[in-house]
């Protein structure tokens, strides 16, 4: 990005207010739930779903429910469209479940109650069949249960292997040699890292609405990600014609990957259209933690070889993805496996990541799909490394560190890339090279810092309008998501600085496929990158419209105009107001031709997509473009251990991150206090546990989350932006969202450590595993000393 482009901007850049905030406070703001009240005669779904983690359906009996008043639509399996797609699960079971809340049937009624009433008159008769709960035993070639039978029928991929059934990719990188890279290191480290499955637990559950309308089409209001997406999913399923679904969206209560895959749509367009009414779904919470998407567990195996310098010289990992239940699976690892690869140099670096079935919740996106999963065992792995080498665990990563113009170990260039400078701010802020002072009692402190990267996916277009009204108020059409993460309020910036106009000027309406232009959704952190490069080229192609406009009645050539402020400048002249360019309607003045006219607002039009990835070599995954870009940020964190419970307190955690450039820079620093927060819960207390195979803990109650007394005092928390511009992004950003649990985890386990010199490699670091460490540790040196 060119330096005259930084130094005049005045928008962004800046803390903005906000623009939805006043009507959040004041409950203004409407979601998908608060519309219920809109719609009279609104039908409401209760769903019965499995109590079984593997079993046949034997029987299935509805004529009751059927039967009872007030009912108005039954559906099984049996009424489901044929086709699956990857986008969405199954939308009901057909002969068997393969997993614990499965949906079996569902019913549409009159009110809530009657719906349960219906759904408890259902009978169903199920065979039992072995479960597999374990995504190692699952992938074996004669697996005790085989999750997905059809896989291979409607997976259509050479990845599948028919050897090993609950296999549904296997992605290889073959970079360099790695046999003769450890055969130069002087030292081999092997460990075995992996995380457990947790909730996204975001406030706002799933919920959607669908009406059907007269003509046989459909209205859809729903929390789902990406109106476009669920317009087309919706179309293709039930064959309807594209024209005839619109998909709106309110605002959405927190996603963070969960609503990327849409479960709550199709059964609800499926009762609406065989009710003809209007239907309303929301999931209760027992059931966003049931059949709703969960994050995924991951296994990783990692081997690294390095010289004495510190130089690591060859590493060699296996990744095993555990997708959950899912139908037609794609995972092949791939994307989780990435954050192995985009933050150190390493010549020679043999991987195999896998993704495997297992009869468990299906697993998905969850802010960062993965990576954070394998740069948690990556940042163990350096601490470990440093501690055999006799390192600071900053000079090791110091030396190892990509560097922008460099090759990665796909073959790609790093463009961006500003996470050593992110370590160096965290390990200066938590003094990381002074030694914690103990205090008596059971806690001891500790200190431990980790870095990571995320990559952007180069999927997708993007598409953005701006409506320029005579009196300069600018409207801003987009249809990316709003989440809660602020991409209003930075389409309003981009829009206000683009104008030159103060953001009140500006009103955002976004996410309405009979209104908004095309979009995918909200994810991989590239809204600010897609959406925000689309609404700039919008934004210039109206100036443009504008300029042209004015270069006749101005008589000053289009290089020589500005719009600035709602006028239109030129050099030498006092310029125009641009209300002045809009002809009013008169019935002595020809409306045609190419002048502006007063009521029809100029509409600038912008169109991106990132460049495409180029195909990678299926045995080596070799290519110049496998990805877009990486957001990069390191975590410090200091912390006490009890070593009488296993209680971990966090006592200071500052992050730092590199967005590239931080459009609204306190938005910013909001992802990253979220991001820490959500980040704690993942490390040191979410997990699902099971009682054959199914879910003990799926409620508020006893599902824990972190609360005000696992966090640390928000004095001690800090945000520090470090951004490396990246030169295709809108005045160099690129994306914070999914980076900011990625660092999390391997710091605290770090800090741990550093506290009482246990390693625990498995997530996550609960109280009870922590003393059983501990215990364990006691007894490993007692033995020690007695021999």
């Amino acid at each position: 990005m060119a330096k005259k482009e930084f130094s005049s901007i005045s928008v962004v850049g800046q803390n903005i207010t906000r623009v939805d905030a006043l009507d959040k406070v004041l409950g203004r703001a409407k979601f998908t739930a608060d519309l219920n009240r809109n719609f009279p005669g609104l039908l409401y779904t209760k769903v019965l779903r499995s109590p079984h983690a593997h079993a046949r359906i034997v029987k299935l009996d509805i004529s009751q429910a059927e039967k009872l008043p007030a009912v108005r639509a039954v559906v099984t399996g049996k009424d489901c469209p044929e086709k699956i797609s990857f986008r969405a699960p199954r939308i009901l079971a057909l002969k068997e479940v393969i997993w614990a809340g499965e949906g079996v049937a569902a019913v549409a009624a009159e009110s809530p109650e009657i719906a349960q009433e219906a759904v408890e008159l259902i009978q169903v008769e199920y065979e039992k069949l072995p479960a597999v709960f374990d995504a190692e035993e699952a992938m074996q070639p004669n697996p005790p249960a085989i999750v997905d039978r059809l896989l291979g029928q409607y997976r259509g991929s050479t990845q599948f292997t028919p050897e090993a059934p609950n296999v549904t990719g296997h992605f290889k990188l073959r970079a360099g040699d790695v046999e003769k890279g450890f055969a130069k290191a002087d030292i081999i480290l092997e460990n075995r890292f992996s995380t457990s499955r947790i909730s996204h637990s975001q406030l706002e559950p799933a919920s959607c609405i669908v009406r059907a309308e007269s003509d046989g089409g459909i209205t859809i209001w729903t929390n789902g990600q990406g109106v476009y997406v669920i317009k087309g999913l919706i179309s293709d399923l039930f064959g309807l014609a594209v024209g005839k679904v619109r998909v709106i969206n309110p605002y959405q209560g927190g996603s963070f990957g969960s609503r990327l895959r849409h479960y709550v749509e199709p059964l609800t367009t499926l009762l609406a259209l065989k009710a003809r009414g209007t239907v309303q779904f929301t999931y209760s919470r027992q059931e966003m933690y049931l059949a709703a998407s969960t994050r995924l567990p991951v296994v990783t195996y990692i081997k690294t070889g390095a010289k004495k310098d510190g130089t690591i010289v060859a590493q060699q990992m296996k990744i095993i993805v555990d997708n959950g239940a899912s139908y037609a699976a794609i995972q092949d690892g791939r994307m989780a496996a990435s954050g192995a690869v985009c933050v150190y140099r390493i010549a020679n670096f043999f991987m195999d990541s896998y993704g495997v079935n297992t009869n468990t919740p299906w697993a998905g996106a969850y802010r960062g799909l993965g990576t954070p999963q394998v740069a948690w065992a990556v940042e163990c792995q350096m601490d470990m490394l440093a501690e055999k080498l006799g390192m600071s665990p900053i000079e090791l990563r110091r030396k190892n560190v990509l560097r922008r113009g460099e090759k990665n170990a796909y073959g790609e260039i790093i463009e961006s890339i500003g996470v050593m400078d992110c370590l160096e701010k965290v390990a200066q802020e938590i003094k990381l090279e002074e030694p914690c002072v103990q205090e008596p009692g059971p806690w001891r402190k500790g200190k431990g810092v980790a870095m990571g990267g995320k990559q952007n996916t180069p999927r997708g277009r993007s598409e953005a309008e701006v409506l320029v009204h005579e009196d300069g108020t600018i409207e801003v059409l987009y249809s990316a998501d709003e989440q809660g993460m602020g991409s209003e309020t930075v389409m309003a910036q981009i829009a206000a600085e683009e104008f030159r106009i103060p953001i009140s000027q500006v009103r955002v309406r976004r996410g309405d496929t009979a209104v908004t232009p095309y979009d995918t959704f909200s994810a991989s952190s590239f809204t600010t990158y897609n959406t925000g490069n689309a609404l700039r080229m919008a934004c210039q192609d109206a100036i443009r419209q504008i300029l042209q406009a004015a270069t006749q009645k101005m008589e000053a050539p289009l290089d020589d105009l500005a719009l600035v402020n709602g006028k239109i400048m030129v050099k030498g002249s006092p310029g125009i107001a641009l209300a002045d360019l809009f002809e009013p309607f008169s019935m002595f003045t020809s409306q045609g031709g190419t002048s502006l006219k007063k009521g029809t607002p100029v509409r600038g039009r912008g169109v991106f997509a990132p460049t495409p990835a180029i195909p990678w070599d299926p045995e080596t995954g070799l290519t110049p473009k496998m990805w877009n870009w990486y957001q990069y940020n390191a975590c410090g964190v200091e912390l006490v251990v009890n070593i009488e419970t296993g209680e971990i307190k966090i006592l200071q955690g500052v992050f730092a991150a590199d967005m590239g450039f931080p459009i609204n820079p306190k938005m910013c620093e909001g992802q990253i206090e979220g991001g820490f927060g959500m980040a704690i819960g993942a490390s040191i207390m979410e997990e699902y546990i099971y009682e054959n195979g199914l879910m003990t803990n799926c409620s508020y109650g006893d599902y824990r989350i972190p609360t005000f007394r696992e966090m640390p005092l928000r004095r001690n928390v800090k945000a520090i932006l470090s951004p490396d511009p990246l030169p295709e992004g809108p005045w160099g950003a690129k994306g914070i969202g999914e980076g900011t649990m990625i660092a999390v985890a391997p710091a605290i386990a770090n800090a741990v450590y550093n506290a009482i010199g246990v390693r625990i490699k498995d997530l996550p670091l609960s109280a009870e595993r922590v003393l059983r460490r501990i215990k364990e540790k006691e007894k490993n040196d007692q033995d020690f000393l007695h021999n």
